[in-house]
């Protein structure tokens, strides 16, 4: 059985602007775990999806991996009985309960994202060696006088709110060290010289021991663990395409 009809989501139309190589490991997240196809995924199920696989054009296929975002996250019964997923918003309310991060029912969807990515942006730092924060620091222009987890997450979320070409580069690293931490691989981005030589710290091993498996509670399903996962690297993408966009706004 294929993966149910996308629906609408203000949450999730923005995927439609990601790159192929960016919406293929978006889609990996959702069918594999630890490298292994997972037994209940029903996207490489779907025809259209499939020949994607062979010919590359994910930006075609956008809406089909969202609508697997949207089953993936609700409630199998649920969601058999309405012929479709639920939307984003509300996947993302769960998994935000899921990490322990306050949900403010007055927050927009980018506020409630970004609560979570600071949550997991700080435990990936705490887990850092001192020489690894004074690197990342340098790569984003600041000086650490003292390499402190909370002052390189005062440095990041700083460059972040920033505007123009840094803002976009924090943007990038902050995404990195997440998705690398917690999803175990960093993201595909938009080729850019500068980033790339500041991103070249985090091409090979690092100490950082961080896990989606250790920071969700022991009894969480393998629905939700997904489902984390997908948020995790929506939110990410987001902000990758955001600072990106206004990067753009700003030079034009």
């Amino acid at each position: 059985m294929a993966t149910y009809p996308y629906r609408q989501d203000a949450g999730l139309e923005f995927l439609q602007l990601c790159s192929d190589a960016e919406l293929k490991e978006l889609a990996e997240t959702l069918t594999h775990d630890e490298g292994k196809l997972r037994t209940f995924e029903k996207l490489t199920t779907e025809p259209r999806f499939k020949a994607t696989q062979r010919s590359g054009s994910y930006k075609k296929v956008w809406s089909i991996i969202a609508a697997e975002i949207q089953r993936t996250g609700s409630d199998s019964i649920a969601s058999a009985w309405r012929g479709h997923g639920d939307v984003y918003q509300n996947i993302l309310i769960e998994v935000l309960k899921t990490f322990r991060v306050q949900h403010n029912s007055a927050s927009t969807l980018i506020e409630s994202e970004e609560r979570l990515l600071k949550k997991l942006l700080g435990d990936a730092i705490e887990k850092m060696t001192a020489e690894e924060r004074q690197r990342v620091a340098g790569e984003i222009g600041i000086d650490l006088r003292r390499a402190a987890p909370g002052a390189l997450m005062a440095a990041l979320i700083g460059g972040v709110h920033g505007a123009g070409f840094a803002a976009y580069q924090a943007a990038v690293i902050a995404a990195k060290i997440i998705s690398k931490a917690v999803l175990g691989r960093g993201l595909a981005f938009a080729a850019n010289a500068a980033i790339t030589r500041s991103l070249a710290i985090f091409a090979g091993p690092v100490g950082w021991t961080l896990s989606l498996a250790t920071l969700l509670p022991v009894a969480t399903g393998m629905n939700m663990k997904i489902s984390s996962r997908a948020v995790i690297h929506v939110a990410c993408l987001r902000l990758q395409c955001l600072k990106k966009a206004e990067t753009f706004l700003d030079e034009t």
